[in-house]
Order: C-alpha cells, then structure tokens, then sequence
C-alpha cells in the first residue's frame, strides 16, 4: 500500500513539474518566439554542465544508502552529513570552474546575463538536498512543495513575461519554480535529521562509489545536452528553439512513466541486498508491463501526430522539428525499457555501478561523435537520430548485464494488447487526419478516439496492469464509501 501512495505521489510530483510546463509552453512559445527560447535552452544547456559537477553523482547514491538506515535516525545524520559535505566541496569547484569558463570564453558574451541568473540553481540545488526526502520516503511533502512552487512560478510568467523582450524575467522564473522547493527543504528537512558540513567526510569509504555515479551522470547529461549545445553553435538559436521544445514534449511523457522507477529504487536496493529474487521478480515484472502498457501507445501517438502537436503546443513556428519530435518519440520508449528500467532500477540498486556506467559512457561518446559529424548535415533531424542511436546501445549493453537470477516474465497476452492497441492507434490516427484538417481537431480528437480504442483492448485481452489499476480504483472507492 506503501508502494501505491509513493508511487502516486511521485508521480503527482513529477505531473506537477511538467503539466505547469505545458500549460505555459504554448505561451512562451508564442510570446518569445523561438530565437529567444533558444537562448534560454542553450544557456541551460551550458548551465547544466556544471550543476552535474556540482551534484558529483551524489543523488543517486546518498537515496541508496541513506534509504539503508533511514530507521536509525543517529546513522542517517551522521552519513547524510558526510555526503552532504562532499556536495558542498563539489558545488565550490563547480562555481570556480564556471566562472573561469564564462568569463574567459568570448563566444558566451551574448548568454553571460541569462546564465548568471540560471547558475543560482547549482547553489540551491546541492543546499536543498532532494535526496534526503526521497530516501526517507517523503513523497507527500515533495509532492505538494512542487506543486505549490510551480504554481506560483506559472502567475509570475503570466504576469512578468508579455513580450519577447522578457526572456530575462523568463530565465528568473525558471529559477523560482526550480530552486523554491530546495529553498524550502532547507527548513523542513529539520524534521527527518540534523544535516551539517563535516570535515569528518569518510572520503575513502564514499567518493570511490560517487565518482562511478559521476561519471554515468556525466554521460547521461551529455546525452541530453549536447545535442542542443552543437546545435546552437552549428545551427542557431532559431533551431534550438524548435528543437528544444520537441525535446520538452517527449521528456514530458518520459518523466511521468519513469517517475515510478525512482520511488521503487531503495524497496529494490533492500531486496538485492537481501537476495529475494522471487520477490523482486514479481515487482519487476509488473513494472515492466507499466512501462510496455503506457509508454508504446504514447510513442505511436506521437509519432504518428508529431507536426499537429508541436502546432497545437508551440505555435506553426515550431512545425520544421515534427520530424525530431517522432524520432525522439521512439527514443522515449527504448530509453524508458533501457536506461530506466534496466538501469536505474536493476543495475543500480545491484550496485552495479561500473557496468551501467560503461553503457552510459558507452553511449554518450556515440552520441558526441554522431552529433559533430551528423548535425551539420541534418540539423535538429541529424541531433534526434543520434539520441536514438545512443539509448539503443545502452538498452543492449545494460540488458547484457542485468542478473540472470530475475525472472522477468514477458506476459505475451499483455504484450498483444499493448500492439493490438497500438496498430488500432494508428489507423485512428490516419483517418482522423484524412477526414479533418484543423491542427487542433486533428489533436483531440485522435487523443480522445485512441485512447478509449486502447482501453477496450486491453479490457478485452485483460491486460494486467490495466487491471490491476482498475482493482486499486474500486478498492479506494468502497474504502471512500465506507
């Protein structure tokens, strides 16, 4: 029961981080036009270079070790403190690093005040220490100080950005609706633990395990970032724009299905450390229809209505990135099967470290090649393709190394029901475009038709997640009664 409200507030959390988001794109995208979005992206871009240098991997690793001994509250301060410290001495190098960058590299003089005002978020994000929440399971507070904190992040845009001039205010919200919610951990979290700076670090025992984490997030961020670093030197700021907000679209529906990864990582970790493979098995396997279940029909939709919903959201401006958006579309779904599910929820919480860390680095020096050689060429196509390239190979080298001892089962009348579904999608898609020519009409109504089609065959060939969430449903609706 646990696992259901964690997993709901995550996923609340990770909604509200990206529902705010759709609700003001089609305004910003209108009101700053794709120039100056391309600006804000590619100073983010530049930013999050050194918010990975700042963080050093510790996230990840701080939830599963803190996760371990968060009932014995004197343990948990003394490790969280000692991990806390060494994020701070990351966070300093880190800003030493980005001054000398910014400052001496003469081709940023045009980005300097957007990523000053960015660069706030590499403070707050190490002070605010996110971790420490996840590992003790506090999903409801998370939950609700992101929701509250992009809630007034959306007023602020709509009451300080009205012309493309605003960007700079633009840049400054984005700091609010990131950084408020660790502002606010700084104080809250007085309630799970006294967290300090020590000089006791237990550097031995910590930084070997942080510096493996490092590095797969350093891969990781490539994959995510360079993309539209080369593209906005190569193509401009125009195409980063158009890029970027196809990028948004498909991280949207990734965060929200993967969000679930997350909230299982320390139940995982305590079940490998305890050798209950059976168990884990089962958990797994249900995560895995999950996935299948809501990420396949989501894929086909988008690809299959990519240039309607990039109209629809951004504006016709946008339309030149539909091609991106529908490979990044089936970049979404190997990545979610490869790098989440295998990754972060098998390999890490194995604590096999190194070899998903050689898939990652495996992939982002794919990606960093094939993105110089390609985006010159291709432009934003060329930057889709090469994600897509690199999220296959992680899949296959992290399925290489998952532990043979779990035994996920491929239900096959699930996996039929999510392509019987999905094959249905794309007729309904086809046809609402043959008969409709309204961009907006064309949206809706291939989102309202698929999505009842999909329901009914999953009912009929009794897919189990589908199911099993209909189950929880009517079990909460008989408590409620009661």
């Amino acid at each position: 029961m646990n696992n259901m409200k964690n997993a709901f507030y995550n996923a609340l959390k990770t909604i509200s981080t990206i529902i705010f988001p759709l609700i003001t794109i089609p305004y910003i995208s209108r009101v700053l036009s794709a120039e100056n979005v391309g600006k804000i992206n590619f100073s983010n871009s530049f930013v999050n270079y050194f918010m990975l240098l700042a963080s050093l991997g510790v996230s990840t690793y701080a939830m599963r070790e803190c996760s371990k001994v968060k009932d014995d509250k004197k343990e948990l301060e003394k490790i969280a403190s000692q991990i806390f410290s060494i994020n701070v001495c990351s966070m300093v190098v880190s800003y030493i690093a980005f001054g000398i960058i910014l400052f001496g590299a003469t081709g940023l003089d045009n980005y300097k005040r957007i990523i000053l005002i960015l660069s706030i978020n590499i403070f707050f994000s190490v002070l605010g220490a996110d971790w420490l929440n996840m590992s003790v399971g506090d999903f409801k507070y998370i939950a609700i100080r992101t929701f509250l904190f992009q809630f007034i992040s959306m007023l602020l845009l709509f009451m300080f950005v009205r012309s493309p001039s605003d960007y700079f205010n633009y840049a400054i919200i984005l700091v609010i609706s990131s950084s408020g919610g660790n502002i606010a951990n700084i104080f809250y979290r007085r309630k799970i633990c006294k967290v300090k700076t020590t000089s006791d670090m237990h550097i031995n025992k910590h930084m070997k395990p942080i510096l493996f984490l490092f590095s797969l997030l350093l891969a990781q961020t490539l994959l995510s970032n360079i993309d539209i670093t080369i593209l906005g030197i190569v193509s401009g700021d125009k195409a980063v724009g158009m890029y970027s907000m196809a990028v948004k679209i498909y991280t949207t529906i990734e965060k929200v299905i993967s969000s679930i990864a997350f909230v299982l990582i320390p139940q995982v970790s305590i079940m490998f450390a305890n050798q209950e493979y059976e168990k884990m098995s089962n958990l797994l396997t249900k995560t895995f229809g999950f996935i299948c279940t809501f990420s396949l029909p989501m894929m086909i939709g988008l690809v299959m209505i990519s240039k309607e919903v990039l109209a629809v959201v951004c504006g016709s401006e946008y339309a030149p990135a539909s091609t991106s958006l529908s490979i990044l579309s089936i970049a979404m779904f190997i990545n979610l099967l490869g790098g989440s599910f295998f990754g972060n929820l098998i390999l890490l919480p194995e604590g096999k470290d190194g070899q998903f860390m050689v898939a990652c680095i495996i992939g982002a020096v794919v990606n960093l090649l094939t993105n110089i050689l390609i985006i010159p060429c291709w432009g934003m196509t060329g930057a889709a393709a090469t994600t897509l390239l690199s999220v296959l190979i992680i899949m296959g080298v992290c399925m290489w190394n998952f532990d043979k001892k779990l035994q996920i089962q491929f239900i096959t009348k699930d996996i039929f029901s999510n392509l019987l579904g999905s094959i249905g999608i794309i007729f309904i898609c086809l046809i609402v475009k043959k008969c409709i020519s309204n961009e907006f009409c064309i949206v809706g109504y291939s989102v309202v038709i698929s999505t009842w089609w999909y329901i009914f065959i999953c009912l009929i060939c009794k897919n189990n997640t589908v199911l099993y969430i209909l189950e929880k449903c009517k079990k909460k609706e008989k408590r409620d009664a009661a």
